[in-house]
């Protein structure tokens, strides 16, 4: 199928790759706050898109910046999963508690294959902002039916998306090395 044959050398492929570079190259440059939101296509030589919102907001938020979004997703992805939790746990389920399950599993899963998906491509236009916003509503309304329902930010959990930050920077700079 086409995806044995995918390699580095096609031109496509290599433009990615070159771009890539060109982005861990402005993360040197300016590792804390970035170069600015939006500036990733003017600032580099050939004036294309990074084609990953990873190496984008790496970019162009900094190591801080992008820290800050790396968190929203996994907040995002960890209230929904305490949503199913939730709903796991109860002996008795009304129509709108399967209701909101099923409606916080699509959203999950569906930012699961956004996340996925846009790491080979750029699509972070106010879509994942605006399911974020779902999510948070979904959350939101479970948590007003529980007590102690308040997702808490754990050492633990700074940990992980730290961790997870340093995994993507390699991966990024893996691939565009390959």
């Amino acid at each position: 199928s086409r995806m044995f044959q995918l390699n580095s050398d096609e031109s496509s492929a290599h433009e990615r790759t070159w771009i890539w570079e060109q982005g861990l190259e402005m993360l040197r440059r300016s590792p804390i706050i970035g170069i600015g939101k939006g500036s990733f296509l003017i600032s580099n030589d050939t004036g294309l898109i990074a084609h990953s919102n990873y190496m984008t907001n790496l970019a162009e938020l900094g190591l801080v910046g992008f820290f800050v979004w790396l968190s929203i997703l996994y907040f995002t992805f960890k209230g929904l999963n305490s949503v199913h939790l939730r709903f796991e746990r109860l002996e008795t389920k009304d129509e709108n508690e399967v209701v909101l399950h099923v409606l916080s599993m699509g959203l999950f899963w569906g930012l699961l294959a956004f996340s996925f998906a846009t790491f080979f491509v750029t699509m972070e236009l106010d879509v994942i902002y605006a399911w974020w916003g779902l999510c948070a509503a979904a959350v939101n309304i479970t948590a007003k039916k529980k007590s102690n329902s308040e997702i808490s930010v754990k050492f633990k959990d700074m940990l992980s998306i730290f961790a997870l930050m340093l995994f993507i920077i390699f991966l990024i700079y893996w691939i565009s090395r390959k």
